[in-house]
Order: C-alpha cells, then structure tokens, then sequence
C-alpha cells in the first residue's frame, strides 16, 4: 500500500494479535501524526515499510497500556524523518524488539519508556544517521545505545535520499543486519538475503544495481 494524508497511516488495533504490516509506503503530510501505530497488540510484525517525511509524532509508535504484551518485533524498515522533531520507531510503557531499521534524520532515533523491560540485547543493528539523539530513554539518558550490538551511526548511503531508498554499493547496511534474521521478501519483492546476511533497512540490495538514479527522460525534443 501507498499511504498519505491522513493522522495515522497504518493503526493496528487493539486485539489484533498476530498482524503482520510489511512492505507499504507512508508519507506524511502537513497534518499526519504517525507512520504506523500499534496499540495493545501482542505477536505483530512491522516489516519492510517505507515511512518518510517530518510526522510531528514518531514514524513507528508502540503502545502498551500494561507492560504484558509480547512478541512485537519491528524489523528492516526504513524511516527518514526528514530532518523534523520526530522520532523513528517509540515503544511506549514496553519495549518491542527492534532490528535492522534504519532512522535518517530524525531528531530522535530509538525511544523507550523502561529500559527494565527491554528484551536480551536489544535494541540491536540499527542505523541512525543525521540526527541529534541516537537512543532516548525513561531516565533522559541520550546517545548512548543500549546492550546490543551492531548499532551504527554510519550514513546508509540511500541512492537518492528523499526519492529512492535502494542501497548504494558502498552503503554500510549492506551484510550487517542481524544474522538471525530470517529469510522473508523486502519492500520491492527482493529475497531477502541477498549475501551472507540480510541488509539493514527495508530495500535488500542486489549486487550490480546502479548506485544513482538515472535521470527522467528528455521531453519535448524537437528533430530538425
């Protein structure tokens, strides 16, 4: 799906255990809220999305209104905040698990409310780049990522940030998602892996794909 113009792109209802919302694009307008939102929901999956532009509240929002709820795991998608005052992925009251996403200017990259309640290692091998806080926390401790590994900073070098999210050659999300990810389809329809490990962020690259974008083709010619 291609989602614009509304507060919530994608709201995952309360009850709706076992949801899986993965490979949509959803862009944000002047009056858009937040990207996708899950609300009291255990065993549901955020996979492969594209969510882009400056949501005044999070690109990817999980809530829990009693810190019960398992099993939420957001994982290779891809959030460009556009250099706004919103944060990539928030887990409220909880903690989700959080693998492989990659936060692109977004004023706070991971957020969540009670570090006692994160799961073993996590969150682990994400990126955030161009913003000002990395990870954001109940007690206000800031740039500094929690237990686990494999966390960059490092620019995912988009092909065409703003335009298109593929990875570049040279990006460093390429071969460094966790190694336990399992294998499944990205945003594209791309197998995922492509190499030794999956890719961080929700485009696996395929190697040999070009690393700009071509330009749009020549319009009013005139042959004389």
């Amino acid at each position: 799906n291609t989602i614009s113009g509304c507060n919530y792109g994608i709201y995952s209802h309360p009850n709706s255990e076992g949801t899986i919302i993965e490979r949509n694009t959803v862009t944000s307008s002047s009056s858009d809220v937040t990207g996708i939102f899950i609300r009291d929901a255990a065993n549901v999956i955020v996979r492969y999305n594209l969510i882009k532009g400056a949501f005044p509240n999070y690109g990817i929002y999980f809530q829990d209104g009693a810190p019960t709820i398992t099993g939420v795991k957001i994982y290779n998608n891809t959030i460009d905040c556009d250099a706004g005052g919103s944060t990539g992925i928030y887990s409220a009251q909880t903690w989700a698990e959080i693998d492989n996403n990659i936060m692109y200017q977004c004023f706070v990259g991971i957020r969540g409310i009670n570090d006692s309640l994160l799961p073993a290692n996590q969150p682990e091998y994400n990126i955030f780049y161009g913003g000002i806080y990395q990870y954001y926390d109940q007690a206000d401790t800031v740039n500094v990522w929690p237990v686990g590994s494999g966390n960059l900073t490092s620019n995912p070098l988009f092909v065409s940030a703003g335009n298109d999210y593929k990875l570049q050659s040279s990006s460093p999300a390429i071969n460094t998602g966790d190694p336990n990810t399992l294998a499944g389809i990205d945003h594209d329809g791309i197998v995922v892996p492509q190499g030794l490990r999956a890719d961080m962020g929700a485009f696996e690259y395929i190697s040999g794909a070009p690393d700009t974008t071509p330009p749009s083709a020549p319009t009013g010619l005139v042959v004389n």
